[in-house]
Parts: structure tokens; sequence; C-alpha cells
């Protein structure tokens, strides 16, 4: 099955660009983390309380856009795959000027509104909305750029491109909401997205014509309305657990379940920097033959990687998460329980990303949204039960857990179906992922029970028990290397670069 994968003359180059761009993405996140405890030092909680309101309207304006960018980051690599460059090309300047012309109206309510009720609302909030709309716009056009930089593969420039952006949006806030106050902050915003987009124009190669033709854009909209109704139902189904807890519990219980929803997050950005990395190649790759099989490699070698290696970031995070609580969070060492529950679940939503990407690839979007939706149904049923008989925030992580890999099952199901596969390689598939994080969270269970009555400081306890997992776990690499050969391929690329810095 992996043999046309480790055949592929471009196997260094997805990973070369998935190592590029993880990389830019986990150091920009520090920056803008230290960024986002800034702003809410310089503005404090009532000013950060009001562009939280802001940001709702932004993030909801992004629905004006009716999923056309989503469409075009699947049907232009598409399109360049069959060898229809025209097209491709008719369908990215459409997309900008449809982009445009949906940011320019956005703009102008916003305008509008703050016009409107500049004598009956807090003249912060129309300021604010006012500088919303120019926000909503630089957004629009840059997230665009972004996509197109990301489906002509041009992930060193993205990478750069996400670093730059988390530095000068680092130096924009200290040097303007000092002295500014907010409107600094609405300033440094706008003054972002300007500044991104020279970058993009400056490094990147992208050439765009505004072009507004309907009978273009109007198959695009169909695609990408399908497109949004797949991606608005996976959100409810991955925040029903805030919904079911704040509703029947309270706030305070979801404040301690929100470490084990950061904690998922955290393990569920890499896979989905991957799926970023790897979306144009799926779309060029079914695009020369529209045949499905042409992708079995594409998402089984990635899944069968994924498998044998998340196990160690599963136990980065539950051997440490009792450290962090310990000195920097000992008033939500409650949610600790649920935290470890969840991230087996998370391992299992992890699992779902090729799948989910495989059919939206091969446009089976409507099959995903009812799995979804018939997901989603199975999970309500299970918060609701869990939490009236009375299991709190443990039950609800458990609950969540069991379903999610439910979820993978019904993906697996009409991937490996649209692949021919018979029902041995699905059982064996999934029983693959089952098996393996059981002998996981065993192993480092055992190993947490087995190291608590050693009397030695935390800091020392929890480096004892990482260094004992990875020898327990060191096998599960083994078998990754075995069946994918992702190590060599990895140390091949370090070499090569190595050895260009030498020269």
């Amino acid at each position: 099955m992996l043999s046309d994968w480790r055949m592929m003359s471009n196997r260094k180059n997805v990973l070369k660009d998935v190592g590029t761009y993880a990389g830019s993405a986990y150091i920009s996140q520090i920056f803008d983390f230290v960024n986002g405890i800034l702003v809410r030092k310089f503005l404090g909680p009532s000013t950060m309380g009001l562009w939280s309101l802001l940001q709702v309207v932004i993030s909801y304006s992004k629905y004006s856009l009716l999923g056309t960018v989503q469409a075009a980051a699947k049907e232009i690599p598409y399109k360049i795959g069959k060898g229809e460059e025209l097209e491709a090309a008719e369908i990215k300047n459409n997309v900008y000027g449809f982009a445009i012309f949906s940011g320019i109206i956005n703009a102008f309510f916003c305008l509008i509104f703050a016009v409107w009720h500049n004598k009956t609302l807090d003249q912060d909030f129309i300021v604010g909305i006012g500088a919303a709309g120019f926000i909503i716009l630089g957004q629009r056009l840059y997230n665009y750029w972004v996509v197109l930089l990301r489906v002509t593969k041009q992930f060193n420039v993205a990478s750069a491109l996400m670093l730059f952006s988390s530095v000068v949006s680092l130096l924009l806030t200290v040097s303007l909401i000092l002295p500014f106050g907010f409107y600094g902050f609405l300033i440094s915003q706008t003054v972002i997205y300007v500044i991104n987009l020279a970058f993009i124009r400056r490094f990147g190669k992208l050439s765009l014509t505004y072009s507004l033709n309907f009978k273009v854009i109007r198959p695009v909209i169909r695609l990408g309305l399908s497109l949004i109704l797949c991606q608005v139902s996976y959100v409810v189904f991955t925040s029903l657990d805030r919904i079911f807890i704040s509703r029947m519990l309270g706030f305070t219980p979801l404040g301690l379940f929100s470490v084990a929803i950061m904690a998922n997050t955290y393990i569920l950005s890499f896979p989905n920097i991957a799926g970023i990395v790897l979306f144009p190649y799926y779309q060029e790759k079914f695009g020369k033959r529209d045949n499905p099989k042409d992708l079995e490699s594409y998402v089984m070698y990635p899944t069968i990687t994924l498998t044998y290696i998340l196990p160690f970031l599963i136990c980065l995070v539950w051997f440490f998460s009792p450290l962090l609580f310990h000195y920097f969070l000992p008033q939500y060492v409650d949610g600790l329980p649920a935290l470890k529950l969840l991230i087996i679940g998370s391992y299992f939503l992890c699992l779902t990303q090729h799948f989910n990407v495989f059919l939206i690839t091969i446009q089976k979007q409507f099959q995903l949204f009812l799995a979804t939706l018939l997901a989603t149904a199975v999970l309500s049923a299970v918060l609701y039960g869990t939490i009236r008989t009375g299991w709190g925030i443990t039950g609800v992580a458990a609950g969540e857990s069991a379903v999610f890999a439910l979820y993978l099952f019904f993906l697996m199901f009409l991937s490996l179906r649209s692949l021919k596969a018979g029902w041995r390689q699905l059982f064996w598939c999934f029983m693959q992922a089952v098996l393996v994080i059981t002998y996981t969270i065993a192993g480092i269970s055992l190993i947490e029970r087995w190291t608590l009555s050693q009397p030695l400081p935390l800091i020392i306890l929890t480096l004892l028990r990482l260094f004992v997992s990875l020898i327990y776990l060191s096998p599960l690499m083994l078998i990754a290397e075995k069946r994918t050969q992702v190590a060599s391929h990895c140390w091949s690329i370090v070499r090569e670069k190595l050895g260009r810095k030498r020269k």
C-alpha cells in the first residue's frame, strides 16, 4: 500500500514542506502568545471585552465570502493537476475579485453602522466598528493570498510570512498601544495586514488580476457553500462539550474543562498543519485522472505515520500537565483527569484528518457532512447521559473520546469504501489505531502509578517518567520506521541541509 509513496519523487518535498511549515507555526505561536499577554496587560479587561465583541463581528463576516476561498483552495490545484491552467487562473482571479467586492461591502456596512449610531453608542465601540470594516478587508485579502501561497506550494514564503507577521505584530503592539491605547491597537490591527500583503508581493510569486465574472464564480460559490456546511458541522461537533457543560453544570466546571480543551487544541495542531501542506498535493494528484485509487498512499502514509508518532506527543502532554498545574494553574487541578481522558479522544480526532481531506478531494463532502451529523447526534446523547448520571466533566471527556473513535470509524468506512477496500482492511486499519492507543495509555498509566511512591521533586519525577515512557514507546517508532521509513526520510533531509551549509 505504501510502496507508491516510497517511490514518489516528491516525498522529500512534502516532508520538507511539513517540517518547515510546522516549525514556523510553532515558533510564531510563541510570539503570538507573548503578544496576547501584552495586549491584555495594556488594554485591561474592559477594553479586551470590547475587542472580543468586535472579533465576533470580524469572525462572522468571513461567511459573506460564501466559501469561495475554501473552494479556490480545492479547485485551483485540481485544475492544475488536470493541465487546465487557464481555468485555474480564471478561478484565482475571480475569487480575488469576489473577495475585494464582498470585503468592500462589509466595510461599507460597518462604516454606515458607525455613522448611524454615532450619537447613541459608546465612542470606543463606534470607532472599533469603523476600524473593523478596514480590518475585515485587509484580513480577507491576506487570508486569500496565503491560500494562494499554499496551493502553489510556496511553503518557504508562507513559513517566513508567519514568523515575520508574528514579530511585526508584537512590535506594533508595543509601539502603538503604549502611547495611543485602544486606538493604537486598532491601527496596529489594520497596519499589520498592509505590511503582510507588501511582504507577499515582494517575496511571493503571485500573478493576480481583478475579475468578477459571475459565470465563473457561480460554481465556485456552489462548491464553497457545501464546504462551509462541512466546516460548520465539524465546529458544532467539536464544541458540543462546552455547550452541554455550560448549560447543565455551569461556568466553573467549564473553566476546569477548558484546560482539557487547550491540551486537545495543542495535540490537534500538528496534523492540521500537515493537512494544510498536503492539501494541494491531494488536489493535483486527483486532478490528473479523477481516480480515488491514486490517492491511496496520500491517505494511508500520513495516517499510519500519525498512528505511531502521536503517542509520543500524548505522553509529553500527559506527564507535563501535572507539572504545569502544580506551578502555574493550581486552581485548575480538578480538571486534570478530564484532560488525560480527552487527549485519548484527541488521538482519534487527529487520525480523521486525512480521511476528511480525501473525502473532500473526491467530492464526497455531502457524505462527510452526514457522517459528522450522525456523530454529533450520538455525541449529544452521550454527553447528556454522562452529565445526568453525575459523572461530571470526567464523564464528558470519556464519552467524547469514545465518540471521536466512532467518528474515525465512520470516516474510515467511507474512505476505504471509495478505495474499494474490503471489511478486513477496514477492521485492521481501525483496530491498529485502537491497539496502539491502548498500548500507550496502559503503559504510561503503569509508569505513573509505579513512580508515585518515588520521593523525588516533581520536575525530576516528570523527567524520569518521560525517560521511561520513551523507552516503553520506542517499539512504536521502530514499527513506524519499518512501515513508512519516515525517520530515514527526515534524517536524509537533515543531512542534505547540513551538507549544503558546509559547502
